[in-house]
């Protein structure tokens, strides 16, 4: 009670100063009368808006507060007023495995930044903790209160605003000085593919269990590149060349020809007109975005072949990944048995997807605790990671090449493989330092002892191989 106390004693001099010190005008925003008031000033701005954000829970999907408030700032940079927002993007901190970046602002950083407003991320080595504005170089508004549901619906949050043109170039002033992160801040924004959860545990899943790869290598063609009512000149000789695929060119068609029918017969997910000599008119129906629950898959699941190099398992568990996690990337937790319920395939997949996304650095995986046994363990925690590069990655990793040896590089890829880190080019560093600290046979031993376990335990990761080498030492 002291301590609440004195914050609210904090407050009321922080406010009392800005009042008699520069004559300000001050208007208590707290609680349910923030959003009203925000989207009022936003609609009526006239020559800039500057925002700094700690979480704005973004989904362009979702109508909400946040989604009306962030679409307000597209509106104001669209009739000519100056935006520039800067959010945060923090390291996200936890007790046991370390987590790394949270992008818990990626959506909203995407969807400003594809509209064309100046948006940045902060550097992520400083948590950029404020919740503020300044609109018109006049008006401030600063309090608690996040951009999302909770804090603007459910939260106890305070704000005010206060009308002073020495404060807001104060404010100003003080946005310049925010370390951004230039390489974060510079990249393209990326679009999306909506579907729907029926789409997913209907025929994506029945394409999964029949190992069914015709049909979903053509529908995640069609869906990547043509919208829902879209009339698609079918071309098959496009269609061969960019699914890479090596065989007579009438029996290709043919199989393509009765694909496309089993696409719109049985789940109606598309209309096709196929006549023989002719390209196919086909047409994605409304059935693949349908439905209260939807995921969303980014572009560069095309752009950068993922579909192409991942396992129809690992496929599907991605988009488990992209409908769990939403837009901001939160971690998720779920186990196996009622993943593989939901989402009505087998226990294997689900295990053999995952681990294989963990392989290529696609999720984190804290493997659930196993103290009371493998029956009773609680169930994993899953984060998503972003898609990369292959192009970008070999680029890093021939720097570490040239950095430690191309010899330490593949030998700590070759261990890594031992922890699912073989494409984490953390975990492929971190072995090789741990090897120049401790000796090679050292390491070397502490990776046999930790192959031994199951490679969902807990103790099979690079943590644990550094507990075994330190323990020898001592």
């Amino acid at each position: 009670m002291k301590r609440i106390k004195f914050y609210l004693a904090i407050v009321c001099i922080f406010i009392s100063n800005l009042v008699f010190a520069s004559q300000a005008d001050v208007v208590d925003i707290c609680g349910r009368n923030y959003f009203p008031t925000v989207h009022e000033i936003f609609q009526n701005a006239q020559k800039s808006i500057y925002v700094v954000m700690y979480f704005a829970n973004f989904n362009p999907n979702k109508v909400d507060n946040v989604n009306v408030l962030v679409n307000d700032l597209v509106d104001a940079h669209k009739r000519g007023v100056k935006v520039k927002v800067i959010l945060d993007r923090n390291v996200e901190y936890s007790k046991g495995e370390e987590f790394g970046v949270r992008e818990k602002n990626s959506r909203a950083f995407e969807y400003l930044k594809s509209n064309g407003v100046e948006v940045y991320f902060d550097n992520d080595n400083t948590l950029t903790h404020a919740k503020s504005i300044v609109v018109d170089e006049n008006i401030v508004i600063v309090g608690s209160t996040n951009w999302s549901a909770n804090s603007m619906d459910v939260n106890n949050e305070t704000a005010v605003v206060i009308r002073s043109d020495e404060l807001a170039k104060k404010f100003i002033n003080y946005f310049n000085t925010i370390a951004i992160d230039k390489e974060e801040s510079n990249k393209e924004a990326v679009s999306y593919v909506t579907l729907s959860k029926n789409v997913l545990t209907g025929p994506l899943a029945d394409y999964v269990r029949t190992d069914n790869k015709g049909c979903w290598n053509l529908l995640m063609w069609l869906v990547g590149r043509y919208k829902t009512g879209e009339k698609i000149d079918f071309d098959y000789d496009v269609v061969d060349l960019d699914l890479d695929v090596h065989e007579d060119k009438d029996r290709y068609r043919s199989r393509l020809n009765e694909n496309l029918k089993k696409l719109s017969s049985r789940y109606s997910l598309i209309t096709a007109n196929v006549e023989y000599g002719k390209n196919a008119e086909v047409v994605l129906t409304t059935k693949l975005n349908e439905g209260k629950t939807l995921f969303e898959i980014p572009d560069t699941f095309w752009k950068y072949n993922w579909q192409k190099r991942l396992s129809l398992p690992a496929q599907f568990c991605l988009f488990i990944n992209f409908m769990e996690s939403g837009a901001n990337h939160n971690k998720w937790f779920r186990g196996k048995e009622l993943l593989a319920k939901e989402f009505k395939v087998s226990h294997s997949v689900i295990s053999s997807g995952m681990i294989e996304l963990k392989r290529w650095n696609l999720i984190d995986i804290e493997w659930g605790s196993i103290e009371k046994g493998f029956a009773d363990r609680p169930a994993n925690r899953f984060r998503l990671k972003n898609l990369y590069s292959m192009d970008d990655f070999n680029s890093e990793l021939e720097k570490l090449k040239t950095k430690y040896s191309a010899e330490k590089v593949e030998k700590a890829r070759e261990l890594a493989k031992t922890i699912l880190g073989e494409n984490n080019l953390q975990d492929i560093e971190d072995i090789i330092l741990l090897t120049e600290q401790y000796g090679a046979d050292r390491v070397q031993m502490a990776f046999e002892k930790v192959s031994k376990y199951k490679i969902d335990n807990p103790m099979r990761s690079l943590r644990y191989v550094v507990g075994v080498v330190r323990g020898v030492e001592k």
